[in-house]
């Protein structure tokens, strides 16, 4: 007849307390541990976005400033000339190597209004671009009153030019400073004035109007 033997082993039991300030220390290692990989995690992001940064800080500017510029004249007309203008844009835009414009004449009096019709590509929104100088022609001419865009100072060039894209962007400010951006020390009247000739003739208040 066999039978079953048994044996006691020797059992240690923690106490109450010990275990109590365990689980009280793991819950107080809990949120700092947390704090420090959120903070490791942000710093991976910092760097990144400082070398992209350095990046942009570093990178040179393709349209330079003449180094004899020169002025418009002193009443300006408004006139604008393009000559057997050429473009394709650059090897970091879509589309490139294709010519947007070859051999492209246009000549707007002052005061006229012309309106470039086109299929999408076909470079309407380049000719403003072009006349603002954001980008170079790659052979002919762009003239503003008689005189080469190249050869005039960007900020002459573009306080004489003004732009207005498909593309609306209001800053998260006053109707009135989204108005007067390009002048922020312009007056009420200045800006009703604008605001009028874009018939909008609600009267704004450049501080009183939040978005």
């Amino acid at each position: 007849m066999t039978g079953v033997q048994t044996c006691a082993l020797p059992i240690s039991l923690t106490h109450v307390g010990e275990l109590v300030a365990f689980n009280v220390y793991v819950t107080q290692l809990i949120w700092p541990l947390r704090a420090l990989g959120f903070v490791i995690a942000m710093g991976q992001r910092a760097v990144a976005a400082g070398e992209r940064v350095a990046e942009v800080l570093d990178a040179r500017p393709a349209i330079t400033e003449p180094a004899r510029p020169v002025p418009l004249p002193d009443r300006p007309r408004g006139e604008v000339r393009f000559e057997q203008v050429r473009f394709a844009y650059p090897s970091a835009h879509i589309g490139t190597g294709r010519a947007v414009l070859d051999g492209f004449d246009l000549v707007i009096t002052p005061g006229e209004t012309v309106a470039l019709v086109g299929a999408t590509g076909s470079g309407k929104s380049t000719v403003p671009r072009l006349l603002a100088r954001f980008y170079d022609v790659g052979a002919g001419t762009v003239r503003l009153d008689g005189v080469d865009v190249r050869d005039l100072s960007l900020g002459d060039l573009r306080r004489a030019v003004g732009i207005v894209f498909e593309e609306s962007f209001l800053f998260t400010d006053s109707l009135g400073a989204n108005i007067a951006f390009a002048d922020p020390t312009a007056g009420d009247d200045a800006i009703g004035e604008a605001a009028r000739l874009d018939r909008k003739s609600t009267r704004l208040n450049s501080s009183h109007i939040p978005l």
